[in-house]
This record gives structure tokens, sequence and C-alpha cells, in this order.
């Protein structure tokens, strides 16, 4: 497998086991009335996100052009 889709994948797994904790967290408080919605994302989370499509997308975008450079 192609390096940039290894680490899409461990960054999703990462935030997924983050917005997880965080949608647990927010849940589980004493007394709480149970929550009907998902918390919001936080920033950092969705710059994980971004930081890590704009490496898979830079990984596609390199490959392709190296590709067309070998092709006659």
């Amino acid at each position: 497998p192609a390096p940039e889709r290894v680490q899409l994948l461990i960054a999703f797994v990462f935030a997924l086991a983050a917005y997880a904790r965080l949608a647990i967290q927010s849940s589980g408080a004493q007394g709480a009335a149970p929550s009907l919605s998902l918390p919001e994302a936080p920033n950092e989370l969705v710059a994980l996100f971004l930081g890590s499509h704009s490496v898979y997308l830079a990984g596609k975008f390199g490959r392709s052009l190296a590709r067309r450079g070998r092709d006659p």
C-alpha cells in the first residue's frame, strides 16, 4: 500500500477513537440527561483531517505526475 494511504488510515482510526472518547465523556456525566445528539467535533480534530487528507492528495497528485512523466 502507498504510504499516504497508510497515514490516512492511521489518522482516521486515531480521530475515530478520539471522537468516540469525547462522545462517551460528554454523555457520561453523572446526573445529566442523556443527549440525543453527537458533540461538535473539536477544531483540532478537523485540522487533523485537513492535514491528513492534504498529505494523501499530495501523494496522489505526485504519483500521477510521476506516471505522466514516464509515459511516452
